[in-house]
């Protein structure tokens, strides 16, 4: 499992923390052959790890227990933000490696999402 890239993205997403992401990507490139970076399994959300949707949207897990994760919920505003981001992250998951333009062009559609009211989201304005 390729967890640094996991991290790279969703906190790109969630954070919009650009060099982080940009550092995280190469140095994943940087470390691994070609053939073996092409093979990885770049997920970003397994029975392993805390859900996608609750990294992107919810409270963060942090060290809590289980007896703390189950009595948390995404509200409806959440998950349509949730997912708003994670189309982001499905693109940037899919389309690794990227050039430059490519991210100055997510933080455009991040900075959209982040800014636009869930109501406006919820009702399919300017669906992305």
């Amino acid at each position: 499992m390729n967890y640094p890239f996991k991290e790279a993205i969703i906190n790109y997403c969630k954070y919009g923390d650009a060099r982080g992401f940009e550092d995280g990507v190469m140095t994943i490139l940087e470390h691994y052959p070609k053939p073996s970076a092409d093979m990885l399994m770049n997920f970003l959300s397994t029975h392993d790890t805390e859900r996608i949707l609750t990294r992107l949207a919810g409270e963060d897990v942090g060290w809590h227990d289980r007896e703390w994760q189950a009595e948390r919920y995404l509200s409806p505003e959440q998950y349509v933000y949730g997912l708003s981001l994670l189309k982001c992250a499905m693109v940037l998951q899919f389309f690794l490696p990227v050039c430059r333009a490519y991210i100055t062009a997510m933080k455009q559609v991040l900075r959209a999402i982040r800014t636009r009211s869930t109501d406006a989201v919820t009702r399919g304005a300017k669906r992305i």
